[in-house]
C-alpha cells in the first residue's frame, strides 16, 4: 500500500464534540464578567463626559433624565453578580433609549 493511501486508511479518534462546547459554569462567570466591565467603561466614559460638560456650563446632548437613566443602567450591571441564578441565567437591564443607539442589546 502507498504511504499516503496507509496514512488515509488509518482511523483516528474522532474528537468527542459534547467535550469542547460545553461551557462550564466558570466560563459563564468569566464571560459575565467581562461583558457587564466592557458595558460599565463604555458607559462610565459616557458619563464622565456628560459630566465633565455640565461641569464647565457646556451643553450637554442629555438632559438630567436620560443622564439619570444612564447612571440607573450603570447600577443595574454593578448589580448582576447579586442575581440568584448567575452566571447561568443572567438577567440584563434593558438599556436606556438614549443608549439604545450606542449598545447591541
Amino acid at each position: 500500500m502507498p504511504l499516503i493511501a496507509s496514512y488515509f486508511m488509518t482511523s483516528f479518534p474522532v474528537p468527542r464534540m459534547h467535550a469542547m462546547t460545553t461551557l462550564t459554569s466558570k466560563h459563564l462567570r468569566a464571560s459575565a464578567y467581562q461583558q457587564t466591565y466592557a458595558l460599565l467603561i463604555f458607559v462610565e466614559k459616557l458619563l464622565r463626559r456628560h459630566n465633565f460638560r455640565v461641569a464647565a456650563g457646556r451643553p450637554t446632548p442629555w438632559t438630567n433624565e436620560q443622564a439619570a437613566s444612564v447612571i440607573a443602567y450603570a447600577a443595574a450591571l454593578r448589580e448582576l453578580t447579586a442575581q440568584t441564578a448567575f452566571p447561568d441565567r443572567i438577567s440584563w437591564p434593558a438599556v436606556p433609549a438614549v443608549l439604545s443607539t450606542l449598545i447591541i442589546s
